[in-house]
């Protein structure tokens, strides 16, 4: 993948991977170096950026717009394995690693991504020790995030579906009372949480009826944080 930047589009692209958890730390000619050597990528919704099968070039920091990672089955049905917004970054094992990609990685909505070259990241990485020790860092977070996230599928829907309200969970202005944005739609969260679209609306319901949360279309407003971590360790069979 050919850079080709104006000096607008550098700046853009050096300012972004600036704010990176990637970027945290290491000289600033590395992230220029890494920006020059960086393109921004406009992606329409569903269009995939990697498929499956495929040698992963770069690696994708989301500037805005969101992304899935998945795998499909040949029945038609997929199983999403990641959800990514902004300041997300994707695509890093299978570049340093220099092999084809696990996963498809689609676009949800229209969005901008900042790709940078593997071959430019690993000879940054050579030059630079924080950069290396920032990519080993993402590397092991995110083998341990698969983990949880497996441990999670065996877990009743009615936990699995608490636990991701929670991990979504930020203070508003109103004293105990937190808010959780889904960062996509229904059907995607449910096909994330390993559930379908009917039984999540279920479930919201039942703790809407319980006074434990509010639900307005993606937002959802938590009353009462205590009895959610409650429900997100309550082992009762799911109805």
């Amino acid at each position: 993948m050919k850079p080709r930047n104006g000096i607008h589009e550098a700046r853009q692209i050096e300012g972004t991977l600036a704010r990176l958890d990637l970027c945290a730390g290491i000289d600033p000619q590395t992230v220029r170096e890494l920006a020059l050597q960086a393109q921004i990528l406009r992606v329409t919704r569903g269009q995939a950026i990697v498929r499956r099968g495929e040698k992963a070039s770069s690696v994708f920091a989301v500037l805005s717009g969101s992304l899935k990672t998945c795998l499909q089955h040949g029945n038609g049905c997929e199983a999403i394995l990641g959800l990514l917004g902004a300041g997300a970054t994707v695509g890093m094992a299978a570049s340093v690693l220099d092999r084809p990609s696990r996963v498809d990685l689609v676009a949800l909505e229209e969005s901008v991504l900042v790709a940078v070259g593997a071959g430019a990241l690993l000879a940054q990485m050579r030059r630079d020790a924080r950069l290396a020790h920032n990519v080993a860092h993402d590397l092991a977070t995110k083998s341990q995030l698969l983990l949880t996230q497996f441990e999670d599928t065996m877990l009743p829907m009615q936990q699995r579906l608490a636990t991701y309200l929670d991990s979504l969970a930020e203070p508003t202005p109103a004293p105990q009372v937190w808010t959780a944005r889904l960062p996509v739609s229904k059907t995607v969260v449910a096909a994330h949480l390993g559930m379908k679209k009917e039984t999540l609306s279920r479930l919201l319901q039942r703790l809407a009826r319980r006074g434990v949360i509010r639900v307005a279309r993606r937002e959802i407003t938590i009353l009462d944080r205590a009895r959610l971590a409650e429900a997100s360790s309550d082992r009762a069979r799911d109805a």
